[in-house]
């Protein structure tokens, strides 16, 4: 997956003078070690020779595969310490934390998972060796099938949804040379094909990351990336007959994680509108009515199967979980309330699923597995 770093810091000198160091992390699909490079900030002239700072930094945490260090001004470093955990696993949940099982075969590093209606198969993005691909897990048999073929490279961007009946899973595909769009791929061997066009706006084409497929089959919602000037990334929307996107929300705030409730009339996603990241509800598809459903922080809202709950993530990775109740137009949303420590960071993309009989499907680390 990784060919070159894939993401980098500069550390300046003390004085404006002194030499400083890019910081950034190696290429590399097991150990990814912390390499620095000394670099002179007035021309930007680095040195030949890089050396290591950290032997092994753990990029692959949960379900997001950078961003996993970073330092103060004064040189100090903070990173994700790979410990004696290297592989992920697929692992059922009580609302209790206890684990009650697993799916599928381990990984580096996985996407969030997506159980299919019919609770029968479960679609991720996986590496296995140098290809990230989208892989099917069979959950009563135990089966597991690479749904799409060697796409080295693809990383987070394999999160993947299934259409309402089942019969197709839809994902974004794109490339250093373009910017991603959502890719529709029929389960019953009938290839890929791309999906209405790429987002665009004023500014220029979006890449799509993220998509959810509402539950009545008419619309999908995707994440899309920054835009230039003041805009972060934006929620879009499209018909699901591919007719050209539009905007859902834009805002100079950052809005992911997008989920659709179960009664399609309703969406959740993650927006730090506030300098913080909170979880809110508004009306679909037309956003007016609005509702704040975390309180402290919070983001990766997932529903429930029944709509009558919302789970999400706390800044201490609690797993949350709010009851409430559709009435029609409105909504009355209760209290907060904290299930376990899921160990997941709230980011840009939804981290875990829920099934229908109300057990959590989370990529869990397995201790001491892949270190020797």
């Amino acid at each position: 997956m990784f060919k070159g770093e894939v993401h980098a810091v500069f550390v300046p000198g003390a004085r404006e003078s002194d030499q400083g160091f890019l910081l950034y992390t190696a290429s590399g699909s097991e150990d990814v070690p912390l390499m620095a490079l000394t670099m002179n900030a007035s021309t930007l002239r680095t040195s030949d020779e890089p050396f290591p700072v950290v032997a092994s930094v753990d990029l692959g945490a949960r379900v997001w595969a950078i961003h996993q260090f970073s330092t103060s001004r004064n040189g100090m470093l903070v990173y994700a310490d790979t410990g004696n955990s290297r592989l992920t696993h697929l692992t059922w949940l009580d609302r209790s934390g206890k684990v009650l099982g697993t799916v599928g075969t381990a990984s580096p590093i996985m996407t969030r998972p997506s159980i299919s209606p019919d609770g029968r198969t479960v679609a991720i993005g996986m590496l296995q060796g140098e290809a990230f691909d989208v892989w099917l897990h069979d959950v009563e048999r135990g089966t597991s099938l690479r749904f799409t073929s060697n796409r080295p490279g693809a990383g987070g961007l394999l999160a993947t949804t299934w259409s309402p009946d089942g019969q197709y899973l839809i994902y974004p595909h794109g490339d250093v040379r373009r910017p991603p769009t959502i890719q529709k791929s029929a389960i019953a061997g009938g290839g890929e094909a791309p999906w209405g066009l790429p987002w665009e706006d004023s500014k220029g084409m979006r890449g799509a990351s993220d998509p959810e497929w509402s539950r009545d089959g008419k619309y999908v919602v995707a994440t899309l990336a920054a835009g230039s000037g003041t805009t972060g990334t934006d929620l879009g929307i499209m018909s699901a007959s591919g007719e050209k996107p539009r905007m859902y929300l834009q805002s100079d705030a950052n809005e992911s994680a997008a989920d659709i409730a179960p009664s399609s009339d309703w969406l959740a996603y993650s927006s730090d509108e506030t300098h913080r990241l909170e979880v809110y509800v508004q009306s679909f598809p037309t956003p007016g009515i609005k509702y704040q459903v975390s309180v402290n922080g919070g983001g990766t809202p997932v529903w429930s199967g029944d709509g009558r709950e919302l789970y999400f993530i706390a800044p201490d990775r609690q797993m949350m979980v709010v009851p409430i109740k559709d009435n029609g137009k409105t909504l009355d949303i209760g209290a907060p309330k904290a299930l376990f420590d899921s160990r997941i960071i709230p980011g840009p993309s939804r981290a875990f699923d829920v099934g229908k009989d109300g057990r959590l499907l989370i990529p869990c680390r397995i201790p001491g597995a892949g270190r020797h």
